[in-house]
């Protein structure tokens, strides 16, 4: 995919892609980081944006925010990058050590996972000063 110019589909952009899966979404995120020189990428994901960014992450580890040497070369070995995980801290489901486990067993070796309080699982729009907080705290450690 070329560089994009803006949102899919709108303007001067290119046609939005032809499959929504998370590999064709991660593409396109991957191509407008590098268009716009993005250096030492952060990624953040919301729901289904969580999966593109698992995605990403398992296309691209060597660009995201950790050296090239500490990433495995098989997509299929244990990924040292730091993840953090976000649960509002009254979204229903199951418990986040739950989830935390299951992104362990999936290669994400370096996983931690917070609760935002007071939030659902909106939690950027229903605590977004308490996300903000989380991944301020979390990229400062990680950096």
């Amino acid at each position: 995919m070329d560089a994009c110019e803006g949102l899919l589909g709108i303007g001067g952009s290119p046609e939005a892609p032809r499959s929504g899966d998370n590999r064709t979404l991660a593409r396109i995120v991957h191509a407008t980081a590098r268009t716009l020189g993005a250096r030492e990428l952060t990624l953040v994901g919301h729901d289904l944006g969580g999966m593109i960014a698992y995605a990403y992450l398992r296309m691209y580890p060597r660009e995201l925010r950790q050296d090239a040497e500490d990433n495995q070369r098989d997509l299929g070995s244990p990924l040292p990058l730091p993840v953090l995980y976000l649960r509002g801290g009254a979204e229903k489901g199951l418990e986040l050590d739950n989830y935390v486990a299951g992104l362990r067993a999936s290669g994400l070796s370096a996983v931690e996972g917070r609760t935002i309080a007071g939030s659902g699982h909106f939690a950027p729009d229903e605590q977004p000063d308490g996300v903000a907080e989380a991944l301020r705290q979390f990229v400062h450690r990680a950096a």
